[in-house]
């Protein structure tokens, strides 16, 4: 999405509007594009889109931290998070995660891995700080990787939900502060009939959370778990959107976070742009 400096959209009355450009210099104006990419295709049909490139790092390594506890592997992300480090990449996830998507070869309770990228002196003094930032959190062990290895954990970091091998009942996406992303896994918890694991960005409070258990369990008891999610999410003042469920859940359950205050705006842009509703109607927050 922040990529993203031009685009062409198609409207619900046949007119074509462009916004943006094509190069960083020549971008002006209204940011219209993250409207059409949050909208879900519910205001214009997108035809065109510009993106903003940057070359990739000369070299790249990989730290993978393991600690006890969720608290010691969050503390320590957001040292990270908050230091002069720029990882490429800052995963957190836990046991269950690292256990059902078989991640790594490594006990512990929570694990950190950070990817690291550019040039090779600026590569050298990222590891070097990294290293002691994740020392200084208590680890249970800490080690580099390279090569193929760092390549097979961030593909079974980034399958983790969506391999064909290892479909979870349910999945959703959290968003909190990143100062919450620890209290994500603890305040949704268990249940008896499925497991729950979280894979979590924490510098962008972003978690997936995947119920793993019987993929025809009754549709019950994926509301049930949801419904009790939710109300732990909004707790912590964020929000949850359901990714994977059954499709009889999906009827009376909103899969996307009721908008709040926000859904009088989303409905009057609904209503400006697309009046006779017939651009992906139903699809978005709200029915809209």
């Amino acid at each position: 999405r922040d990529l993203v400096i031009g685009m062409k959209v198609v409207q619900a009355d046949g007119r074509v509007v462009k916004s943006g450009g094509q190069v960083v210099k020549n971008v002006s104006g209204y940011d219209m594009a993250k409207l059409h990419i949050g909208s879900i295709g519910t205001l214009g049909v997108i035809a065109e889109v510009s993106f903003k490139l940057t070359p990739l790092p000369r070299q790249e390594s990989t730290i993978l931290a393991a600690f006890d506890s969720a608290q010691a592997g969050h503390s320590t992300a957001m040292a990270i998070f908050n230091s002069d480090v720029m990882p490429l990449s800052l995963t957190a996830f836990d046991a269950n995660a690292n256990r059902l998507g078989e991640v790594v070869d490594v006990q512990g309770a929570s694990f950190l891995a950070i990817r690291l990228g550019g040039r090779p002196r600026t590569l050298a003094r990222f590891e070097r700080e990294t290293l002691k930032l994740c020392n200084h959190g208590g680890p249970l062990s800490v080690e580099k990787i390279d090569g193929v290895n760092a390549g097979d954990l961030w593909r079974k970091l980034t399958d983790f939900g969506w391999r064909r091998d290892l479909r979870p009942a349910i999945t959703a996406r959290v968003a909190v502060l990143p100062t919450r992303v620890v209290d994500v896994a603890g305040d949704i918890g268990e249940t008896e009939e499925l497991d729950v694991a979280v894979v979590s960005q924490t510098g962008y409070g972003m978690s997936q959370v995947c119920w793993f258990g019987d993929p025809n369990a009754p549709p019950g008891l994926a509301r049930k778990v949801l419904e009790r999610a939710r109300d732990a999410v909004r707790k912590l003042e964020g929000t949850l959107i359901v990714e994977r469920c059954p499709v009889e859940t999906k009827a009376d359950f909103d899969v996307w976070d009721d908008g709040g205050g926000p859904m009088k705006i989303m409905r009057g842009l609904k209503e400006q742009y697309d009046p006779r509703g017939i651009i992906n109607p139903g699809r978005f927050i709200g029915r809209i």
